[in-house]
C-alpha cells in the first residue's frame, strides 16, 4: 500500500469521499499550498479545508467554478433551482 502523504485519514473502504476545498488564493499563498502538497503537509495547511462526506453539492453565485476529481478537471452542469 502506498504511503498516505497528503491525507492520513482517507480510507478506500469507508464509503465516503474526502473533499478538499482550496479557495481562490494569492500567488504567494497558492505556492505555499503547492509546497505543502509536495512536502506531505497539505493536511496541515491552514488555507485548505478537508471534509469527509457521503455526498455533496457545490453552490456558487458565480457562473463558473473550477472543479476536479482525483486531479482531473470535470465538467459541471449548473442546475437552476430558483
Amino acid at each position: 500500500m502506498a504511503p498516505k502523504i497528503w491525507d492520513p485519514v482517507s480510507h478506500l473502504s469507508d464509503g465516503c469521499i474526502d473533499v478538499i476545498i482550496v479557495p481562490q488564493l494569492s500567488r504567494a499563498d497558492a505556492l505555499g499550498v503547492a509546497n505543502s502538497f509536495a512536502s506531505g503537509r497539505l493536511f496541515k495547511d491552514n488555507h485548505v479545508a478537508f471534509v469527509k462526506a457521503t455526498r455533496f453539492s457545490i453552490e456558487s453565485e458565480r457562473g463558473h467554478i473550477p472543479v476536479n476529481i482525483d486531479g482531473e478537471p470535470v465538467q459541471v452542469r449548473v442546475v437552476n433551482q430558483a
